[in-house]
């Protein structure tokens, strides 16, 4: 618990605590966490490292990642270390790129004049020296032991030290910025730093507590970051020594390795795809040194070739010089010195002048300038024109004519193997020749023809016919290995059967007849055939066919005449089948069905004896049965013909009856020949007894009765009945039926009764009455039917176009009296569809043809008389509709309201450079920049060009007029921003608490919706312009020009309704708003004014008053079809 808050101070064996101040202890956790961060790194770098080690004795790669100089707005003790070690390292690059350039020069023994190149290590002298006196970042640590050591100290100490330094710069005039700041020139540039801090993040203030704390840790990772040492806090190294201290280590493992390095340049600051920025492009290549290894290499010979190398490639440009005389081509020495003299011959021989400073014969190597390389290169490629055609046409003959003895011997293969027909061997020899062939071809001469491959596809098709033979041939000695034919069961006679057939079909049948077959081949298939000849189901096989063959065409008719004579034919087959039934022959051989045959063979024969003799019999029955049968028919025919005498069709019936119950006792005849004709005659009778109980019924229902005896429900009844008599047979009827004339009788009598009965006569006046919808006919009808409680459908229709005739006559005064056009638009519509008229409908039907306006005008007073004020509201917009679409164009520019600000002075806000004739153009359209001044004119503002002086009143109320255009870019989207529906509800509550600039708010939002490129912008505009008519109304003077241009803009769903409806809404309501309610408050309402419409406003599609179209005549079929079907009805 104190290990923050005390330090330990150990005085030779005793220790004591002594407690730190509230800064110290900051100062002690801050060091504990720095310490605890940097040892966790350490020991994850530690642990990768183990885990990727190589062996010891092996080599290893590392990469370094070097951070890039920082320069920042403020420059600290970070940026002073990381800096640090970028001098280190470019100092090491500075050292290794071009000291190994010199040494190489001197190696090869050329005398080469070096460039001068940056040498940093005055600044690393400046940064780490410790004589003649100590670096700035040993002060540092030093400053930091003291007890009241601080960063003004330490600055003025280097100050003094390093006075005059070409790496150091102490600026007096720097210090009115910061007293601590100082600059650095360093290799890549000019840095400065404050000094603020130095000292405290130098320092390591790792009490002896802290590490006592961290190493009794349980957790074996902390204990290993924290080892128990058992030192004190003042032998701990300073931060900056630390660092130099690993920097050091770092470069000491570098000068152990062979260096290669990657230069990264940042195309751009902004870490941007496709942007190339040359300035700091420049600065980085200038500062990292690489311009000065590029002139490096450019000032000395930067093409190089070791001897051999050299004289390889350029031996060839003198022609007819041989520089090995005395070796042979394999026999070349490796010899430097020997290959050195080769080089200097061939650039001596030639006829080429090589300068002597730009090429030269190094101790190992040929070195060259740019100068040299494209002669070389030159001289090169016109010898190589000069040979190669000869070397080509050398080379190809010796390919071609190998690549022709392989074909020819792949060739020679293929024919011995497609001439024998039957050795797979010698034809896979020649597949594995042609696929040598064809390898070498594509790796050594893709130019030359490729192999054909006709007797190559032919051989393919060989080795298949004969890898199917074999195959074949291992499934029959499966099938025969071991067997004799006395042993040969009926499955083995069957496999061995279904081999050898296969064996001999020819290929289009899926066999084998194809194939040449071995000597194996031949003798396996002579063997299997044995099998099948001489097995007991082979001799099946055989004598089966023979057997059957005596008898399969002999008459079948003359068998029972000449049984004898085939008594030894009988036999014959008999033994076949016998011995077939001995071995169990079975389905799937060869001679199965002839087997069958001759079974059924023997059964018939065997019947044939027995029924020689019934067939006399049968003849006598036959004849008497052929009898009973035309005797029947020709009853039912005739009674068929007839089609209603169902006596003599009964008749018929019971000869057929008599037969069939004679023909079930004599089975060896067949069946009755007139079942047809039984079954038609039985439909006949069954449609004659249903007229006759139709008929009854009938008789029963006006047995004893006249016409004035029939009653409604006798009258539904008699009507159902010859309803019935007239259906189809399909729907229940029996119209299909013939009658008798009894039967033609009573449906006459019936129909004349219903006719002459008084439910008949309503039905038969109810239609007429109903079509002419003359009223004094439909109550006549009406009575009789309502005396006699008769019912129908059209009865019904009658009772309501009466019943709705009493109400016309009702509404029409009364909607007269109160001027209520829908009523009296409705009542006259009604009436026209009944053809009624009356006094009343007349003066209705002259006023609707009056002019709109006055109707409408005569609907207002009668309105304002009654103390309606809901249809008065209703009268006054109708009215003023009237009155925009007459004289609406007088305001259909709302500049000409007299409020706008002149062009002239608007412009003249916007500043003397802006473009006059520009800005009074655009001050009413759509623009993406701010407002210059307020659209209108402000209230008390005195627009006077001389007037120079402008109240603070009008400039403050400017201000908030602007601020709010811009609150409505926002709100619009032409402006981004997350927050857009807080600056809509700003623009809003202005618009309340400010009445009298709410002019200015609406031509501002007329102003971004004109000539808007951006739908998206337009839609949201549209929608701030209903916000506002939903929550405050536009000035008085204002109102008939922003209705006129909401009326000839409407928005992008040709929307116009909503926004007078949110007007009207407005205009009518009590409660004025003081507060802006939620936005999705407000949508809401303004959804349901686009659905419904205001409770003010006039109904979409609703009557408002006469028009042309009022005075059109009604279909009256149609207006019945509409209000008089049975749904309306009930």
């Amino acid at each position: 618990k104190t290990a923050i808050t005390h330090r330990i101070i150990q005085a030779g064996k005793e220790k004591t605590q002594k407690p730190l101040t509230a800064e110290q202890a900051q100062d002690a956790a801050d060091s504990l966490a720095k310490s605890v961060y940097g040892k966790l790194f350490d020991y994850l770098v530690k642990e990768m490292n183990e885990s990727m080690a190589p062996p010891e004795e092996g080599n290893f790669i590392g990469i370094l990642d070097i951070f890039g100089f920082e320069v920042l707005e403020n420059n600290s003790f970070e940026q002073l270390c990381i800096n640090f070690c970028n001098e280190k390292l470019q100092n090491y690059l500075n050292r290794h790129v071009f000291t190994s350039e010199e040494e190489f020069y001197k190696n090869e023994g050329v005398e080469f004049h070096f460039l001068e190149f940056k040498d940093n290590q005055d600044t690393l002298d400046l940064f780490e020296a410790t004589k003649p006196a100590l670096g700035m970042l040993r002060m540092l640590d030093d400053e930091g032991k003291v007890g009241k050591g601080s960063d003004t100290n330490w600055l003025s100490k280097v100050e003094k030290q390093f006075a005059g330094h070409p790496k150091i710069e102490f600026d007096k005039r720097r210090k009115f910025q910061s007293d601590l700041s100082f600059e650095i020139n360093h290799y890549a540039g000019q840095v400065k730093y404050d000094a603020a801090g130095f000292v405290v993040k130098n320092k390591d203030t790792l009490w002896v507590s802290l590490l006592e704390l961290m190493s009794g840790s349980q957790d074996p990772v902390v204990k290993a970051m924290f080892p128990s040492v058992g030192t004190t806090s003042s032998k701990i190294k300073p931060v900056a020594g630390q660092f130099r201290e690993n920097l050091n280590d770092l470069l000491r493992l570098c000068d152990s390795t062979e260096a290669r390095f990657i230069r990264c340049i940042k195309a751009n600051q902004k870490a941007a795809p496709l942007l190339f920025d040359a300035i700091p492009v420049n600065e980085q290549l200038t500062f990292s040194g690489v311009y000065e290894s590029v002139d490096i290499r450019k000032g000395g010979y930067p093409f190089r070739l070791r001897h051999k190398q050299f004289a390889y490639r350029f031996m060839c440009i003198n022609q007819g010089e041989n520089f090995r005389k005395s070796y042979k081509y394999t026999d070349f020495p490796d010899d430097e010195h020997y290959w050195g003299n080769i080089c200097r011959e061939i650039l001596k021989t030639h006829d080429y002048e090589f300068d002597p400073e730009d090429i030269k014969v190094g101790n190992s190597m040929v070195l060259y300038r740019v100068k040299m390389y494209k002669p070389l290169r030159l001289l090169r490629n016109l010898s190589i024109e000069v040979r190669m055609p000869f070397l080509q046409s050398f080379v190809r003959g010796c390919i071609g004519r190998y690549y022709a003895k392989e074909m020819h011997k792949a060739h020679r293969t293929f024919e011995e193997a497609l001439e024998l027909g039957n050795d797979i061997a010698l034809v896979r020899r020649g597949f594995e020749e042609v696929h040598d062939t064809k390898k070498w071809l594509a790796e050594h001469a893709p130019f030359l023809p490729e192999y054909p491959m006709f007797l190559y596809e032919r051989g393919r098709y060989l080795e298949e016919r004969l890898m199917a033979w074999e195959e074949h041939q291992k499934v029959m000695e499966g099938f025969t290995d071991g067997l004799t034919p006395d042993v040969v069961t009926v499955a083995q006679y069957k496999d061995i059967y279904a081999s050898v057939q296969k064996a001999d079909a020819p290929k289009e049948e899926g066999g084998l007849a194809d194939v040449v077959r071995t000597d194996a081949q031949v003798k396996l298939y002579a063997f299997a055939t044995m099998l099948l000849t001489e097995s007991q189901p082979g001799w099946v096989t055989i004598n089966a066919p023979l057997a059957f063959a005596q008898t399969k065409d002999a008459p079948k008719e003359y068998f029972y005449k000449r049984k004898n004579f085939f008594k030894d034919d009988r036999a014959y087959m008999t033994k076949v089948r016998d011995k077939a039934i001995e071995i169990g022959y079975e389905d799937g051989l060869p001679e199965t069905e002839t087997v069958q045959n001759i079974k059924d063979e023997l059964e018939r024969l065997k019947v044939l004896d027995a029924t020689t003799l019934q067939a006399c019999v049968r003849r006598g029955m036959a004849a008497y049965y052929l009898t009973q049968v035309a005797e029947a028919k020709e009853t039912l025919t005739k009674a068929m013909a007839l089609g209603n005498d169902i006596v003599l069709l009964r008749q018929g019936f019971d000869q057929g009856d008599s037969t069939a119950d004679w023909l079930s006792k004599m089975s060896q005849l067949p069946e009755s020949v007139v079942p047809k004709l039984y079954e038609e005659g039985r439909a006949l009778e069954e449609r004659l007894v249903a007229w006759e109980e139709h008929q009854a019924y009938m008789e029963d229902l006006i047995d004893g009765k006249t016409e004035m005896d029939i009653t409604v429900d006798l009258y539904i009844e008699l009507k159902e009945a010859i309803v019935k008599a007239d259906a189809e047979k399909a729907d229940g009827g029996l119209a299909d039926v013939v009658r008798t004339d009894a039967q033609k009788a009573l449906y006459e009598k019936i129909v004349n009764m219903i006719k002459d009965s008084e439910p008949g006569q309503v039905d038969a006046e109810s239609g007429p009455a109903l079509e002419s919808l003359v009223r004094a006919d439909m109550q006549a009808v009406k009575d009789k039917a309502d005396r006699i409680g008769y019912s129908t459908e059209t009865t019904k229709k009658i009772d309501y176009v009466l019943e709705r005739l009493l109400f016309i006559d009702g509404e029409a005064p009364d909607a007269l009296e109160v001027m209520d056009g829908v009523r009296m638009h409705k009542v006259l519509e009604e009436a026209r569809g009944y053809k009624h008229t009356s006094e009343t409908i007349e003066k209705i039907d002259s006023l609707f043809a009056l002019p709109e306006k006055e109707f409408v005008q005569m609907e207002l007073e009668a309105a304002v008389r009654l103390g309606d004020k809901k249809r008065e509201i209703h009268r006054r917009i109708r009215l003023k509709e009237i009155f925009y679409d007459e004289e609406g164009a007088q305001f259909a520019n709302y500049l000409d309201c007299g409020d706008m600000r002149p062009g002239e002075f608007y412009a003249k806000s916007a500043g003397p450079f802006c473009g006059k004739n520009k800005v009074i153009e655009g001050q009413f359209k759509w623009t993406k920049g701010k407002l210059f001044a307020p659209l209108t004119k402000l209230p008390n503002e005195q627009l006077d060009a001389a007037k120079k002086e402008i109240p603070d009143e009008i400039k403050e109320k400017t201000k908030a007029i602007k601020k709010q255009f811009k609150n409505l870019q926002y709100a619009m989207g032409d402006k981004k921003s997350k927050k857009a529906e807080q600056f809509t509800q700003e623009f809003l509550q202005f618009g309340i608490d400010n009445p009298e600039n709410r002019t200015e708010l609406y031509c501002q939002i007329i102003k971004q919706i004109t000539e808007n490129p951006d739908d998206e912008s337009k839609k949201k505009g549209y929608d701030v312009l209903a916000l506002c008519l939903r929550t405050f109304l536009p000035a008085e003077n204002f109102v008939d020009y922003l209705v006129m241009w909401i009326r000839q803009h409407p928005d992008l769903n040709d929307e116009v309704t909503l926004y007078t409806s949110a007007l009207h809404q407005k205009q009518f309501e009590e409660d004025e708003t003081r507060q802006v309610p939620a936005l999705n408050t407000l949508r809401k309402d303004i959804r349901a004014l686009k659905e419904e419409g205001s409770r003010f406003s006039i109904p979409i599609g609703a009557f408002t008053g006469p028009s042309n179209q009022s005075h059109m005549s009604i279909d009256v079929r149609k207006y019945n079809q509409k209000f008089m079907t049975s749904g309306n009805l009930l």
